[in-house]
């Protein structure tokens, strides 16, 4: 049923039965919202003329069988369900829940949004809540709870948990580990890569210290892109220096993308080595310079 919120009254009714409807989510923009039981993704469009929301044309989007529950990120079209799936949400249904990315947490049973802070809270089937960044969902910080939570709210200041028993519920209030991210500002990458030029038979020195942020830098940990593929191979070192070696002399493009705590991050790509040339009598399968 769809209610008048100043009124109280019944506007209108969708016919059909949902399963476990565990959340309905409303769009920013207010036009659409989604809903999902064990096996299907629904969306609702608003008719301006009856004030109610309905499937258009009985659409039905299938999804992963365990998805009860969905969450609009802050300030972006995205959606999140409770198998860590993300969703790129759009205006035109054709364009609307395509895959685009998904968080470590497989199995979330409640999550938050705190867009003040950037950032997002889920917690998974082990009491523990996971913090991520709003825009980049990169990992920002893992907590464990006193009792395993039923729903979740976040303030700029605190992060409040329901527990729930057969006998009592139990409502906990936790200091909000991203305080402070409002402010916070990205960090800025750089490295440098030693020896350059190399050759095939030498270890190259990345060392990413140059980078900086307005926070410490032991905060900060480093992600490194060796093929230019969009897939870090590397993944969140704390160690800013890495050493590489090339098999194939050439040019060979490099990224770095450095994250602090709060989840922030920027990349920088450049390049090492070079081609040798026409004329210069190198072929670039030789073990010599890069």
């Amino acid at each position: 049923m769809t209610f008048d919120a100043r009124q109280g009254t019944a506007t209108g009714a969708e016919l059909g039965v949902v399963y476990m409807a565990n959340r309905l989510t409303l769009h920013p923009s207010q036009q659409w919202l989604y809903l999902g039981d064990p096996d299907s993704l629904y969306r609702l469009d608003l008719d301006p003329a009856a004030r109610y929301f309905c499937h258009s044309d009985g659409e039905i989007v299938s999804a992963p069988q365990g998805l009860w529950r969905t969450y609009v990120l802050p300030g972006s079209n995205r959606l999140l369900d409770s198998g860590g799936r993300v969703h790129a949400l759009s205006a035109v249904r054709t364009n609307d829940l395509q895959s685009a990315t998904a968080l470590p947490v497989t199995a979330i049973t409640a999550a938050a949004m705190d867009p003040e802070n950037s950032s997002v809270f889920v917690v998974d089937g082990f009491q523990t809540l996971h913090r991520f960044h709003a825009e980049t969902l990169l990992a920002a910080g893992s907590y464990e709870l006193v009792q395993q939570p039923v729903d979740l709210f976040a303030t700029r200041t605190s992060v409040y948990a329901l527990a729930s028993s057969a006998t009592r519920s139990v409502f906990a209030a936790y200091a909000n580990p991203a305080r402070g991210a409002a402010t916070n500002q990205p960090p800025v990458a750089a490295f440098t890569g030693s020896p350059d030029p190399a050759t095939t038979l030498e270890w190259v020195r990345f060392d990413a210290g140059a980078s900086t942020d307005d926070g410490p830098s032991a905060d900060l940990s480093y992600s490194w892109d060796w093929d230019d593929d969009g897939v870090f191979d590397v993944v969140l070192t704390n160690a800013p220096v890495v050493l590489r070696g090339f098999n194939l002399a050439g040019t060979h493009p490099v990224t770095l993308r450095v994250t602090d705590a709060h989840g922030a991050a920027s990349t920088v790509r450049r390049e090492v080595g070079g081609d040798p040339g026409p004329g210069s009598g190198q072929d670039e399968r030789d073990p010599h310079r890069l």
